[in-house]
């Protein structure tokens, strides 16, 4: 068997709720998307955005659909990265339907270890990280 060379992981992640005109959906524009991470809090930008393993763990959300009403989405979704295998990292979070964490992993990685999480019912935001914080051994290794 050949070593690994390159291998690369993408995550899209769809937070709260797609925006919609009538029954069309707005894939671009209308979107207030953002990632708030233990160090930091990212906010929605048109260019990847480098992370490192400060970054543990990326809580998407929208400012805009937060999840605290009937008509506010789902809420935020969480994507938890164990950065031992990985040896670059980056974030996509732009006024879109998706949001994308890239990962370039090690060349001899064994395993990659990760974590997604989305509520059902729906969580505002706010609700959400007060969870988090309440919780925080639910959502850390």
């Amino acid at each position: 068997m050949e070593p690994v060379e390159k291998a690369e992981a993408e995550f899209c992640l769809i937070p709260s709720k797609l925006a919609m005109d009538g029954k069309k959906v707005i894939w671009n524009g209308g979107y207030e998307r953002m990632a708030v991470t233990p160090a930091r809090t990212i906010e929605q930008n048109p260019k990847r955005i480098a992370l490192s393993p400060a970054d543990a763990y990326l809580v998407i959300q929208d400012k805009k659909f937060d999840g605290s009403g009937p008509d506010k989405g789902q809420g935020p979704c969480l994507i938890l990265l164990d950065y031992a295998a990985v040896q670059k990292a980056s974030l996509r979070v732009n006024d879109d339907w998706t949001s994308a964490v890239y990962l370039t992993l090690k060349p001899d990685f064994k395993e990659f270890k990760f974590g997604l999480w989305q509520q059902e019912p729906p969580i505002s935001n706010a609700n959400f990280a007060k969870k988090l914080e309440t919780e925080k051994s639910a959502f850390t290794r």
